[in-house]
């Protein structure tokens, strides 16, 4: 609980759900029915964080689901604004969720990548806590979108049977190692990873325009689109569903411990190595 709104200052705060009702609605109708009548069927959700040298995994049960909640928004925050950004990337989530193949245009990717912007701030103020740097929330607010430093990806998840949800987030340090430089520049971030059904969303937090390699066989950036960070605007900017790869758990483990991964070459003029923070 944080003694004001994280986003405008107000007081008093109230719950806000990490994830949302109607995304616990359907992780409960996907549950497989009991086999006899005295037997009970348990679907888990797993949670991994990482923070000031400690790790950390929770497990509920998905009845339980809607009850994880962060207590650090005001009532007005919570049911304007945010509950716009929840709408908006509602029925366009259940679509990858339910492996619905097609594609993206500009402004579905902007809503998505909003309410991944949005969960990774607020999952900053969950339990364990993490490194709560109001500053995100601050830009957050002022904007109402994700900084453009920071990278937003989508990936297609196979998790595995009786883990609904995979929810992750860890600080880390990314070091660049130049060419033209004799030390290394780090630049300090977070990574933040949701799974639920056939989507998975990858968030990269970081204050410097410090690009994490993209494997584009198991990602799709939507947030800045590529393109656009070079200054061009074609007309066709979708991004098609699915990607190529799957995200298996293991995966969805490392791109949570390690944003890089799945590991793919870097430019030899600028290498990069990316480190949990461990103090």
């Amino acid at each position: 609980m944080t003694a004001e709104c994280i986003f405008c200052g107000a007081t008093p705060t109230t719950n806000e759900h990490i994830i949302p009702q109607w995304l616990g609605e359907y992780v409960l109708s996907t549950k497989p029915e009991a086999t006899k009548p005295d037997h009970v069927v348990k679907s888990i959700h797993r949670r991994v964080g990482s923070g000031h040298g400690t790790d950390s995994s929770n497990e509920w049960l998905s009845d339980g689901i809607t009850d994880f909640r962060v207590n650090c928004v005001c009532r007005d925050c919570n049911g304007g604004w945010m509950s716009g950004i929840e709408v908006d990337a509602k029925t366009i989530l259940l679509r990858l969720i339910k492996d619905q193949a097609g594609a993206l245009n500009i402004e579905e990717q902007r809503a998505v990548a909003r309410w991944l912007a949005l969960k990774a701030v607020l999952a900053k103020y969950a339990k364990p806590l993490l490194d709560q740097d109001k500053g995100w929330a601050t830009q957050f607010y002022a904007e109402r979108r994700p900084p453009r430093t920071w990278q937003i990806r989508l990936g297609r998840a196979v998790l595995n049977a009786g883990n609904p949800i995979f929810f992750a987030t860890t600080p880390y340090d990314a070091y660049f190692h130049s060419g033209l430089a004799d030390r290394e520049i780090a630049v300090g971030g977070f990574s933040f990873v949701i799974a639920v059904g056939s989507f998975a969303g990858q968030v990269l937090g970081s204050r410097q325009d410090a690009a994490i390699p993209l494997n584009r066989n198991y990602f799709t950036q939507i947030w800045p689109h590529p393109l656009l960070r070079q200054g061009f605007s074609p007309p066709d900017l979708s991004a098609v569903w699915p990607p190529e790869a799957n995200l298996n758990e293991e995966f969805l483990y490392q791109c949570a411990q390690k944003p890089d991964v799945p590991s793919q070459s870097h430019s030899p003029a600028q290498s990069l190595s990316v480190r949990r923070l461990t103090s």
